[in-house]
């Protein structure tokens, strides 16, 4: 590693329309070793605190040294840290920062501070670590702005399938979005298309979802602790009363977002120090599904080579996993690792294909052309004894049920399907 000088200074707060934004100021970055560099700081409120390094450019001005090179970090980084004052954290360069070609001799620290009622993007939370009574959230929460500052490899690492669960926050509050499919979308709803009625949606909050399908591993070990099933495949057979709790006393819309302490997310809020986690509702579901995108698919895709419901286009294979082009008599159910295809524009896999997802809401046929806020379908309401799924599956053609708006009419609260999963959601705030 060549020499470099590590300056002082560079104070970055994070801004936010609807949130006081905490303050960092006297940021000083001392190199120690070419192993440990010392960064002291002062924040003016409790706040989750991440890091970026810049390095003088030769062309003039500065840049980051990138998310990658900036993993080894440790102290009042990456978490929520509390009281106002003085706090450390520390950076290994030589661990890091392996190759510096291009870059200039200086290097800035940006120390960054997000309120808690507006973190960043990634929130990841050690399920192990929790699992074995972590003292304070700090022990397994971590927060960074981007899927590249994840350490341990990133999220190729199938320990963020197993071990580590990985939320990604959406940007949804105050957003008005259409929600269903027009009339003109190709392959809408074959012959049905009152399911997906276009309307416009608006959603109060931000909110934490599953940058994956929550895969077996993460549902049998650690909700509810049966270490003989373990892998990274979507979970299956799941119920919603088995999820949340006897629908007559944890239903939703009617009892929130309630839970009974011995359902899975009963258990996973109690190791998690209180996290309420739960299913999407569909407009939470549709809008991450989506990621700004108006068409069938996100990321958007060319499907003018479909011409029947039992075709297969490789240009969809890209994103999901879907009824395959060799597979139209195929009896058995698949499903896949999740994580394989190409994500969304918010870094969501899975969203199209590989397993349905359940989510929180009875099944109504037609949801209709109103405008709504933080809609739910309540029992008085729906038009089906179920519970609706969202996202298709493996066996399942992808321009029909692999759309962002095709609606599954579901299951029954304590029936089981072997195409169904699902993904968690939680608040957007700070733990």
């Amino acid at each position: 590693m060549k020499a470099i000088h590590l300056a002082a200074l560079t104070v970055l707060a994070a801004v936010s329309a609807w949130a006081s934004s905490p303050v960092v100021s006297n940021v000083v970055l001392e190199q120690k070793s070419a192993k440990r560099a010392e960064i002291t700081y002062t924040l003016s409120e409790d706040a989750v605190v991440t890091l970026d390094i810049v390095t003088n450019a030769p062309g003039g001005g500065w840049a980051s040294i990138g998310a990658e090179n900036v993993v080894k970090v440790w102290g009042d980084v990456n978490k929520l840290v509390t009281g106002a004052g003085t706090h450390m954290l520390y950076w290994a360069p030589d661990a890091s920062w392996l190759d510096q070609t291009g870059f200039g001799s200086e290097v800035k620290a940006r120390v960054k501070a997000w309120a808690t009622d507006a973190p960043p993007p990634y929130m990841v939370i050690d399920l192990e670590i929790a699992s074995r009574g972590g003292s304070v959230p700090a022990d397994f929460i971590r927060y960074y702005e981007t899927a590249d500052q994840l350490p341990d490899g990133g999220l190729a690492n199938d320990i963020y399938r197993t071990e580590r669960l990985v939320m990604r926050r959406i940007p949804a509050k105050g957003v008005t979005w259409r929600m269903g499919a027009p009339t003109t979308e190709r392959w809408r709803e074959w012959g049905n298309g009152g399911k997906e009625t276009p309307h416009y949606v608006t959603l109060s909050e931000d909110y934490y979802i599953g940058v994956f399908e929550t895969t077996v591993t993460q549902y049998h070990q650690y909700m509810g602790g049966d270490t003989q099933y373990s892998g990274t495949l979507a979970a299956i057979n799941v119920t919603y009363e088995g999820l949340r709790g006897e629908n007559t006393s944890y239903d939703f819309p009617a009892n929130g977002h309630a839970v009974a302490s011995g359902s899975k997310f009963g258990i996973l809020r109690a190791k998690t120090g209180g996290i309420a986690f739960d299913l999407p509702t569909e407009a939470q579901w549709e809008f991450a599904c989506r990621a700004g995108e108006g068409g069938p698919f996100s990321p958007a895709i060319d499907m003018s080579d479909l011409a029947s419901h039992i075709n297969w286009t490789a240009n969809f294979e890209a994103i999901g996993w879907c009824l395959g082009k060799d597979d139209a008599d195929r009896t058995s159910f698949e499903r896949y690792r999740v994580g394989g295809k190409q994500p969304n524009a918010w870094g969501l896999y899975d969203m199209h294909g590989n397993v349905y997802e359940l989510c929180l809401d009875w099944y109504k046929y037609d949801l209709g052309s109103a405008s709504v806020t933080d809609p739910s379908v309540s029992v008085a309401e729906r038009t089906d004894s179920k519970k609706v799924c969202r996202g298709g599956s493996a066996h399942y053609a992808c321009q029909y049920q692999c759309r962002a708006a095709y609606r599954y009419p579901g299951k029954y609260v304590n029936a089981t399907d072997n195409v169904v999963g699902f993904r968690l959601v939680c608040p957007a705030v700070a733990f």
